[in-house]
């Protein structure tokens, strides 16, 4: 069989651009999956201290609306991402015990739990106020922006800036920024629940929720 060296070096040519094309891919995938935004561009997670003083009188009947407001406010927030426990600061007066018990009560009423409140007196508080504090993470965001080098693109990586956005807004939206530190506990599990599942299990039965004939999708709807 005759081949025409026109045709042979014809396949030769695209054979050569098909193992270079190749080999610049490869260098390209593994350049990317070892470009990671996480560490270019990290989260920063740190302890901060949150804190509410609040004006009180017993003799005029103790919060005004605003004062109730704001603590209000400010038991919401430590339910949705306090740590440790909560204290109550009053001055060191007649009055103390008194304002300790109202404060304490309306954060019971708030929803926050009696085991996690911490109630005492310091000399440094404010005469008529009462100081509140709790624990809480802060997450600090990259800065992003860095379009110096967008038109430079000989090495086939991504930009400086690739990913920083992503990370941006994570630390912005997440609600509680320690569980990108460390996950929480999972809750007690429902033992009774788990039980009548292996039974049922066990018995050959269905272990799934009944669904209603009009839930379920058929080929064709």
């Amino acid at each position: 069989m005759h081949v025409q060296p026109s045709r042979l070096l014809v396949a030769s040519a695209a054979l050569a651009l098909t193992l270079v094309a190749a080999g610049c891919s490869s260098d390209s995938d593994l350049a990317n999956l070892q470009y990671d935004a996480a560490a270019n561009h990290p989260i920063t997670v740190a302890p901060h201290n949150v804190s509410l003083a609040v004006p009180f009188a017993t003799r005029t009947g103790g919060l005004t609306p605003q004062s109730e407001s704001r603590l209000r406010q400010f038991a919401a927030r430590y339910l949705s991402s306090g740590h440790g426990a909560l204290s109550i600061v009053a001055p060191q007066n007649a009055e103390a015990r008194q304002q300790l018990a109202l404060f304490g009560h309306k954060l019971a009423h708030y929803g926050v739990s009696v085991k996690r409140i911490l109630a005492g007196t310091d000399g440094a508080v404010a005469p008529g106020h009462v100081e509140l504090q709790f624990m809480t993470y802060e997450a600090k965001a990259p800065h992003c922006g860095d379009w110096n080098n967008i038109s430079h693109t000989g090495s086939n990586l991504p930009m400086e800036n690739f990913g920083c956005a992503t990370q941006h807004n994570l630390a912005v939206m997440v609600a509680d920024p320690r569980d990108l530190v460390t996950p929480r506990r999972l809750g007690a599990s429902d033992a009774t629940e788990r039980t009548q599942m292996m039974q049922k299990y066990e018995a050959g039965k269905l272990t799934t929720s009944a669904q209603p004939p009009q839930s379920v999708a058929r080929i064709g709807d």
